[in-house]
């Protein structure tokens, strides 16, 4: 082999030894520098907001509730809750971009309804993100629910877990029906012979408000901060009994009828704006339909509101 042969393949040995360093060491030093960016501390753009958010995750977990109610179609048949569910999850079970906080989540091993994350507190440190997404009905048939056990089952199930993460969660979303101030509800609804919901009913009776408040006020040590309701109407129907009774919880409601994409819409970005720490106005913003990269994009739904969280 002539020398310059010689000079050559030791060239491309050297190259490629040169090319494997760096894959390996890309791979070893990828996690690190990805954990440094994680938990670096969130800039605030005042002192009493990042108050606000200490107070939200001042645990080392963070326990949040995500339970759609029972979401029929009265007088039609056709129940919704479990594939609003379905689509809901998509974006949180992708990648995350600049700005986003609701994506990144893996299911948890073992718990189908359990998804967590990693990401840094107010003060820096990291903090592990439960969310647990729950859905209300057993299928899509309302008439083939009301004669199926399960139904029962899961409605009870479904109704205890959201009950007791106003006494235990940090945050608490509603996503169902306001039943004219009778929900939230996880069952399937009462109705007349014509199949029509007794809407009538329900604003008397108010069997969901009742017992949501009972709970509230039963748990002066609750550690929820943050109630939401992605209802029809829930502003005018929730709003004043809650802060009646617990001055100091933020709380999200709807001023007007709202579509389910629309719903499924505001929650995405109530969670994302929590999860990356805005500050109002920027929550509202995004909350309202801003871009979650840029909150000074603009807001697109008006029927949003957010109360005492942030001031």
């Amino acid at each position: 082999m002539s020398p310059a042969s010689k000079i050559i393949r030791l060239k491309a040995k050297v190259a490629a030894l040169f090319l494997i360093c760096v894959f390996v060491s890309y791979f070893f030093l990828k996690p690190i520098f990805q954990r440094h960016e994680k938990f670096s501390s969130p800039s605030f753009s005042d002192s009493r907001c990042q108050k606000k958010y200490q107070e939200l995750y001042n645990r080392d977990r963070i326990d949040i509730r995500i339970v759609f109610g029972y979401k029929d179609a009265r007088p039609a048949r056709f129940v919704g809750d479990r594939y609003e569910r379905a689509l809901w999850l998509r974006p949180l079970l992708a990648d995350c971009i600049s700005g986003e906080g609701a994506c990144g989540f893996a299911r948890s091993e073992g718990d189908d309804e359990l998804f967590e994350k990693e990401i840094a507190g107010p003060d820096g440190r990291p903090r592990k993100v439960g969310l647990r997404v729950l859905q209300s009905s057993v299928g899509p048939d309302d008439e083939e629910n009301r004669n199926d056990p399960f139904q029962k089952w899961n409605s009870e199930r479904v109704r205890k877990s959201f009950l007791e993460g106003l006494a235990t969660a940090d945050v608490v979303f509603y996503n169902g029906h306001s039943r004219n101030g009778g929900g939230p509800d996880f069952q399937p609804p009462m109705i007349a012979g014509n199949g029509n919901v007794r809407y009538k009913r329900y604003q008397i009776e108010k069997p969901g408000i009742k017992e949501l408040l009972s709970v509230l006020e039963a748990n002066h040590q609750a550690t929820i901060k943050l109630l939401g309701f992605f209802s029809c109407a829930s502003t005018r129907w929730f709003e004043k009994p809650i802060l009646d009774l617990k001055k100091g919880i933020g709380l999200i409601t709807n001023t007007q009828l709202v579509y389910f994409s629309d719903a499924l819409e505001n929650m995405t970005a109530a969670l994302s704006a929590l999860l990356t720490m805005k500050c109002q106005p920027d929550f509202d913003r995004i909350l309202k339909g801003g871009s979650k990269a840029d909150p000074k994009s603009g807001s697109t739904q008006v029927g949003i509101k957010s109360v005492g969280l942030l001031n």
